[in-house]
């Protein structure tokens, strides 16, 4: 499984149902990533957007969302593991809320974050900064366009656990 953010220099990720910051190339990079695969969100995440991400499988963790024709409900963590053998080994991405995050973290190999150092009003945290978790940065580049103040950045976990 990986993980998908945009954070900025206090790990902030978002402020009411917005994320931290607006940045064009930040969407297309997260399109491009995710197009094709199963994106795993919180009940919170899903209700912030127009309407299911196109071309990606929606797989939304709640206790209390209805179910609707155009998701995947999963109501338990410890039920995610089949559904997702079901996915015919699409890649997988945990997209967010704070609390997903938390959730899937352990269990995540590769994050793929959006960084800068600048920090943004935000009323919403990522659970733990990567390096503060001996998550590897196995490379940086900067947004284009963005005079290197926005990186994309990859972080690897030396041990991540197996969702069984």
């Amino acid at each position: 499984m990986n993980l998908i953010a945009a954070v900025d220099g206090a790990w902030h990720i978002g402020l009411g149902s917005r994320t931290a910051y607006y940045l064009p190339q930040d969407l297309h990079h997260f399109r491009r990533l995710t197009y094709g695969g199963v994106v795993v969100m919180g009940r919170k995440t899903f209700e912030t957007l127009p309407h299911p991400l196109e071309g990606r499988v929606n797989l939304v963790l709640s206790r209390c969302m209805q179910p609707r024709p155009d998701i995947v409900l999963c109501r338990e963590l410890s039920l995610l593991p089949g559904m997702l053998r079901s996915m015919e080994n699409r890649p997988v991405w945990a997209i967010g809320g704070a609390e997903i995050y938390r959730l899937l973290l352990p269990y995540c190999t590769c994050a793929h974050m959006t960084y800068t150092e600048r920090i943004y009003p935000a009323d919403c945290t990522f659970p733990t900064p990567l390096p503060a978790l001996g998550w590897m940065l196995e490379s940086e580049e900067p947004v284009p366009d963005t005079n290197g103040e926005f990186q994309f950045r990859v972080y690897r976990n030396p041990a991540p656990k197996t969702l069984a």
